[in-house]
């Protein structure tokens, strides 16, 4: 049960332009810039999340966001950022299909869009909805635009994922529900790119 929830949380975690251009699209409430590395705290366990690369999949840029533990590379994910939102396109090398959309734009509150998408035979459905709340962080609580995913399926498990995001910064807030269990990445440093 619980590699379910650990299969289920990497399509998540590692899911995601109609514009094919040299470089993705920048936004600045998910700033992908290489370099740019976010340091997060799940209980005892500090886990890395930083921009490795600018990767071409299927000719579009994306960037590689690489999670890193205790020094290595444990995941990775392709994400593009388009005109509409962020996408999830790969997961650990494997094609999301289509690329699931985790953030809109433009990121009003109140928007809400339905996603269906696979990773190899793994389907994952449901319904994401934007709203403007607050953060609690190591460093204190700071105005955030939360996407929430309610009512996903994966494999006949019930999921839900909460994103926070702040301005310049990127997400700085992960909720991801599974089968009775429930994983938390809080931001503890944003290190922008140099």
């Amino acid at each position: 049960m619980f590699s379910r929830f650990l299969t289920a949380a990497a399509v998540v975690i590692a899911v995601s332009q109609p514009i094919f251009a040299q470089a993705p699209v920048e936004n600045e409430l998910y700033p992908l810039k290489v370099g740019n590395e976010w340091v997060f705290k799940s209980g005892p366990v500090e886990l890395i999340e930083k921009v490795a690369a600018i990767e071409e999949i299927n000719g579009e840029p994306c960037a590689r966001i690489e999670t890193v533990y205790n020094g290595k590379v444990v995941a990775h994910e392709h994400l593009a950022v388009r005109k509409d939102g962020v996408y999830r396109v790969a997961v650990a090398g494997q094609l999301v299909d289509p690329p699931l959309c985790f953030l809109k734009f433009p990121a009003q509150p109140g928007t809400q869009w339905a996603v269906r998408s696979k990773v190899k035979e793994s389907e994952i459905a449901g319904r994401f909805v934007l709203s403007q709340t607050k953060v609690q962080l190591p460093a204190g609580e700071y105005p955030a635009l939360m996407a929430e995913g309610k009512d996903f399926e994966s494999e006949g498990t019930k999921l839900s994922f909460s994103y926070y995001f702040i301005p310049r910064v990127g997400k700085v807030k992960q909720q991801i529900s599974a089968g009775g269990k429930e994983a938390v990445l809080l931001l503890k440093t944003f290190r922008p790119a140099q």
